[in-house]
């Protein structure tokens, strides 16, 4: 039997307070096995985002339990979330949000820089992988050079670079024409499984979840 790697437990969240509160997740329960490679869907406003705040210890819910690979992520300090985001979590957002000032290997390298891997490891490493996505021509190039496609590959390039056990991907494909979405798709896929990632892939895009066997739906903040 597979690890279990996250454990949802009765968790909900809520945003502002008194008659404006808003109810982004009500009550949702289930389970994540370890490698499992898994599409978040439904539409806008569903709690697709929230979810994967709450997965990646960006924000906490207001009641229930998170449990990622044994670590209770809710009880958690500012300090210990921040440290276990360094580790175990990789983001991939709609936005590419990579460091314009920053050439792309310098931005791949950001997540190595941050646990303190050393020069020499950091220097192979962004070779092997921007050669992995065929990015290596772009090494020394700046972001605003870069088409959608090419800059959304390097973010998931820098997502993954430390291999990460949890993988989160926010809408990747939202801003790219087919093409360069089934690229950014390809790139995903071929690292994910190269590292064994568990993957949860927010999206209400057929292009993006129709590439991924299990599927996650939430409407008005509950599981489907």
């Amino acid at each position: 039997m597979k690890n279990v790697a996250a454990n949802i437990e009765q968790v909900s969240r809520f945003y502002g307070s008194g008659k404006s509160r808003l109810t982004a997740l009500d009550n949702i329960t289930f389970k994540i096995n370890a490698g499992a490679q898994l599409a978040l869907i439904g539409p806008s406003g569903s709690g697709k985002t929230t979810l994967l705040s709450l997965l990646g210890a960006l924000e906490r819910p207001d009641s229930g339990k998170i449990t990622l690979f044994g670590a209770n992520i809710d009880k958690m300090s500012e300090r210990e979330s921040a440290d276990f985001r360094r580790h175990n979590v990789g983001f991939i957002f709609q936005d590419d949000a990579l460091m314009p000032e920053l050439t792309v290997a310098e931005n791949v390298a950001l997540p190595l820089i941050l646990v303190k891997s050393a020069a020499t490891e950091i220097k192979s490493r962004v070779a092997t992988i921007l050669a992995d996505l065929d990015l290596q021509k772009f090494s020394q190039a700046f972001p605003p050079s870069l088409s959608g496609g090419e800059k959304q590959r390097v973010a998931v390039a820098r997502a993954v670079i430390h291999q990460p056990k949890l993988l989160l991907a926010d809408e990747p494909t939202a801003n790219l024409d087919s093409r360069a979405a089934a690229l950014v798709l390809n790139a995903i896929d071929k690292l994910a499984n190269a590292y064994s990632l568990t993957m949860i892939m927010a999206t209400h895009d057929p292009r993006v979840y129709k590439r991924l066997s299990k599927k996650l739906e939430l409407r008005d903040g509950k599981l489907v």
